[in-house]
């Protein structure tokens, strides 16, 4: 009985270490290009903004706070973090499956100057990885059951940026995919990602 439980307990510690293997190579690839270009720029990693969002998709909502830091005059490395509330109903595995999730995640605009100077509205692209520790309840058949899984969600966005003096807006469309890395019960939803979000924040 015991090994049973040392088993179990070693299993769920080697899972837990495959999930953030995704969060560690992200995080060493980006703090090595940073490392390289601080440099040769002393602005670099200093915060240029900081934001509130709210994003919809199909299956929920997201929210997070966002902390952004200057890499180039058209370039910025955002931080994330927050909370993820699905409601898959029938979009899962199960006939209804809804939950909640913490997590954050790190990522990279890229800002065009298509505009004059004197224009408020500012076009990105950008790219980000999101991951989250949730716990999806769900309904099959009159069976209930609990599953919990960590997902990562790479996404690429696109968006535009309107200012006034200090204060931005952002509207923002994102596509992506939802991994479940790890999985504890019943299997449940993942798949591609679709996202429609707005941002309001404060630029120093």
């Amino acid at each position: 009985m015991i090994s049973c439980l040392l088993l179990q307990k070693l299993s769920i510690i080697l899972d837990v270490m495959a999930a953030m293997r995704y969060f560690l190579a992200f995080s060493f690839t980006f703090l090595c290009f940073l490392a390289e270009t601080t440099a040769q720029n002393a602005k670099i990693g200093t915060v240029e903004a900081i934001g509130l969002d709210a994003r919809w998709y199909p299956a929920g909502y997201i929210f997070t706070a966002s902390t952004y830091f200057h890499l180039h005059k058209s370039g910025a490395f955002f931080v994330k973090l927050g909370a993820n509330l699905a409601q898959r109903e029938d979009f899962g595995k199960h006939d209804n499956e809804e939950g909640e999730a913490y997590g954050g995640g790190v990522g990279y605009n890229h800002y065009f100057n298509w505009t004059t100077a004197e224009s408020p509205f500012q076009f990105f692209v950008g790219a980000y990885v999101e991951f989250w520790d949730m716990q999806i309840r769900w309904t099959e058949d009159g069976h209930h059951g609990r599953t919990d899984i960590q997902v990562v969600q790479p996404v690429l966005q696109l968006g535009c940026q309107y200012s006034v003096k200090k204060m931005y807006i952002q509207p923002t469309i994102a596509f992506g995919r939802e991994i479940n890395v790890r999985t504890v019960g019943d299997n449940v939803g993942e798949g591609g990602i679709s996202l429609a979000g707005v941002e309001l924040g404060y630029t120093f």
